[in-house]
Protein backbone atom coordinates (compact mmCIF):
# COMPACT_ATOMS: atom_id res chain seq x y z
CA UNK A 1 0.00 0.00 0.00
CA UNK A 2 1.29 3.46 -0.89
CA UNK A 3 2.07 5.38 2.31
CA UNK A 4 2.47 8.76 0.62
CA UNK A 5 -0.39 11.22 0.92
CA UNK A 6 -0.93 14.59 -0.66
CA UNK A 7 -1.54 17.58 1.61
CA UNK A 8 -5.33 17.36 1.45
CA UNK A 9 -5.34 13.63 2.24
CA UNK A 10 -2.86 14.20 5.05
CA UNK A 11 -5.05 16.90 6.66
CA UNK A 12 -8.05 14.56 6.61
CA UNK A 13 -5.96 11.68 7.99
CA UNK A 14 -4.65 13.82 10.86
CA UNK A 15 -8.18 15.06 11.57
CA UNK A 16 -9.70 11.55 11.59
CA UNK A 17 -6.95 9.82 13.56
CA UNK A 18 -5.89 12.48 16.04
CA UNK A 19 -7.93 15.69 16.30
CA UNK A 20 -11.43 14.19 15.98
CA UNK A 21 -10.58 11.54 18.59
CA UNK A 22 -9.12 13.98 21.08
CA UNK A 23 -11.02 15.51 23.97
CA UNK A 24 -10.01 18.99 22.78
CA UNK A 25 -12.93 21.35 22.36
CA UNK A 26 -11.09 24.48 21.21
CA UNK A 27 -8.90 23.63 18.25
CA UNK A 28 -7.00 26.37 16.42
CA UNK A 29 -5.36 26.09 13.01
CA UNK A 30 -2.54 28.06 11.43
CA UNK A 31 -2.44 27.10 7.77
CA UNK A 32 0.23 28.56 5.50
CA UNK A 33 -0.02 28.66 1.70
CA UNK A 34 -1.19 25.21 0.46
CA UNK A 35 -2.23 24.45 4.04
CA UNK A 36 -5.19 26.80 3.52
CA UNK A 37 -6.28 24.76 0.53
CA UNK A 38 -5.95 21.59 2.63
CA UNK A 39 -8.01 23.18 5.41
CA UNK A 40 -10.82 24.13 3.01
CA UNK A 41 -10.82 20.56 1.70
CA UNK A 42 -11.06 19.33 5.31
CA UNK A 43 -14.05 21.65 5.81
CA UNK A 44 -15.70 20.24 2.69
CA UNK A 45 -15.13 16.62 3.80
CA UNK A 46 -15.82 17.02 7.55
CA UNK A 47 -17.86 20.23 7.83
CA UNK A 48 -20.00 19.44 10.90
CA UNK A 49 -17.10 17.93 12.86
CA UNK A 50 -14.76 20.83 12.09
CA UNK A 51 -17.40 23.40 13.06
CA UNK A 52 -17.90 21.62 16.39
CA UNK A 53 -14.23 21.48 17.36
CA UNK A 54 -12.46 24.37 15.64
CA UNK A 55 -12.61 27.77 17.30
CA UNK A 56 -10.60 29.83 14.81
CA UNK A 57 -8.35 29.50 11.77
CA UNK A 58 -5.43 31.75 10.87
CA UNK A 59 -4.47 31.44 7.23
CA UNK A 60 -1.15 32.90 6.13
CA UNK A 61 -0.87 33.71 2.44
CA UNK A 62 -3.28 30.87 1.75
CA UNK A 63 -3.73 29.68 -1.83
CA UNK A 64 -7.21 28.23 -1.20
CA UNK A 65 -10.06 29.15 -3.51
CA UNK A 66 -13.60 28.53 -2.28
CA UNK A 67 -14.98 28.63 -5.84
CA UNK A 68 -12.54 26.13 -7.39
CA UNK A 69 -12.80 23.88 -4.35
CA UNK A 70 -16.59 24.14 -4.45
CA UNK A 71 -17.00 25.13 -0.81
CA UNK A 72 -20.70 25.56 -0.08
CA UNK A 73 -22.44 28.61 1.34
CA UNK A 74 -22.40 27.30 4.93
CA UNK A 75 -18.63 26.80 4.76
CA UNK A 76 -18.07 30.29 3.31
CA UNK A 77 -20.26 31.78 6.07
CA UNK A 78 -18.37 29.88 8.79
CA UNK A 79 -15.05 30.99 7.33
CA UNK A 80 -16.17 34.65 7.31
CA UNK A 81 -16.87 34.38 11.03
CA UNK A 82 -13.97 32.18 12.18
CA UNK A 83 -11.05 32.68 9.79
CA UNK A 84 -8.66 35.43 8.84
CA UNK A 85 -6.01 35.38 6.10
CA UNK A 86 -2.79 37.31 6.70
CA UNK A 87 -1.56 37.91 3.15
CA UNK A 88 1.72 39.13 1.73
CA UNK A 89 1.51 42.88 1.33
CA UNK A 90 3.74 45.92 1.75
CA UNK A 91 1.01 47.49 3.91
CA UNK A 92 1.52 47.58 7.70
CA UNK A 93 0.52 44.50 9.72
CA UNK A 94 -3.27 44.05 10.05
CA UNK A 95 -4.19 46.59 7.35
CA UNK A 96 -7.33 45.40 5.57
CA UNK A 97 -6.63 44.01 2.08
CA UNK A 98 -9.39 43.78 -0.51
CA UNK A 99 -10.42 40.38 -1.78
CA UNK A 100 -12.51 39.11 -4.65
CA UNK A 101 -13.37 35.94 -2.71
CA UNK A 102 -16.32 35.84 -0.30
CA UNK A 103 -14.62 33.58 2.22
CA UNK A 104 -12.76 35.35 5.01
CA UNK A 105 -11.27 38.73 5.84
CA UNK A 106 -7.78 39.40 4.52
CA UNK A 107 -5.27 41.59 6.24
CA UNK A 108 -1.64 42.41 5.59
CA UNK A 109 0.97 40.17 7.17
CA UNK A 110 3.27 43.19 7.23
CA UNK A 111 5.61 41.71 4.63
CA UNK A 112 5.50 41.10 0.91
CA UNK A 113 7.64 37.96 1.29
CA UNK A 114 5.43 34.87 1.13
CA UNK A 115 7.75 32.75 3.28
CA UNK A 116 7.67 35.30 6.14
CA UNK A 117 3.89 35.80 6.38
CA UNK A 118 3.37 33.36 9.26
CA UNK A 119 6.29 34.59 11.33
CA UNK A 120 5.51 38.28 10.82
CA UNK A 121 1.84 37.89 11.72
CA UNK A 122 2.18 35.64 14.80
CA UNK A 123 1.46 38.45 17.33
CA UNK A 124 -1.79 39.25 15.52
CA UNK A 125 -2.66 35.58 15.10
CA UNK A 126 -2.27 34.90 18.83
CA UNK A 127 -4.44 37.93 19.60
CA UNK A 128 -7.03 36.69 17.07
CA UNK A 129 -7.04 33.26 18.74
CA UNK A 130 -7.33 34.75 22.24
CA UNK A 131 -10.27 36.90 21.19
CA UNK A 132 -11.98 33.96 19.44
CA UNK A 133 -11.54 31.82 22.54
CA UNK A 134 -12.87 34.60 24.76
CA UNK A 135 -15.89 35.12 22.48
CA UNK A 136 -16.66 31.40 22.45
CA UNK A 137 -16.36 31.16 26.23
CA UNK A 138 -18.56 34.20 26.81
CA UNK A 139 -21.20 32.92 24.37
CA UNK A 140 -21.43 29.68 26.37
CA UNK A 141 -22.01 31.49 29.66
CA UNK A 142 -25.50 32.69 30.55
CA UNK A 143 -25.92 36.42 30.01
CA UNK A 144 -25.64 38.56 33.13
CA UNK A 145 -28.75 40.63 33.61
CA UNK A 146 -28.07 42.47 36.87
CA UNK A 147 -27.17 46.10 36.23
CA UNK A 148 -24.10 45.94 38.51
CA UNK A 149 -22.51 43.36 36.19
CA UNK A 150 -22.95 45.32 32.97
CA UNK A 151 -19.83 46.62 31.32
CA UNK A 152 -19.64 50.33 30.69
CA UNK A 153 -19.30 51.34 27.05
CA UNK A 154 -15.73 52.58 27.61
CA UNK A 155 -14.70 49.18 28.99
CA UNK A 156 -15.86 47.13 26.00
CA UNK A 157 -12.98 45.24 24.37
CA UNK A 158 -12.07 46.15 20.80
CA UNK A 159 -13.73 44.05 18.14
CA UNK A 160 -11.64 41.47 16.38
CA UNK A 161 -9.91 43.13 13.46
CA UNK A 162 -10.80 40.29 11.14
CA UNK A 163 -14.45 40.29 12.15
CA UNK A 164 -15.22 43.99 11.91
CA UNK A 165 -14.29 44.01 8.22
CA UNK A 166 -17.27 41.81 7.32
Amino acid sequence: MNQQKNGKEHAIYVWDHFIAQSAAENVFFVAHSYGGLAFVELMIQREADVKNKVTAVALTDSVHNVWHQEAGKTIREWMRENCCNWVSSSEPLDTSVESMLPDCPRVSAGTDRHELTSWKSFPSIFKFFAEASEAKTSSLKPALTRRSHRIKHEELPEEKLCIKNL
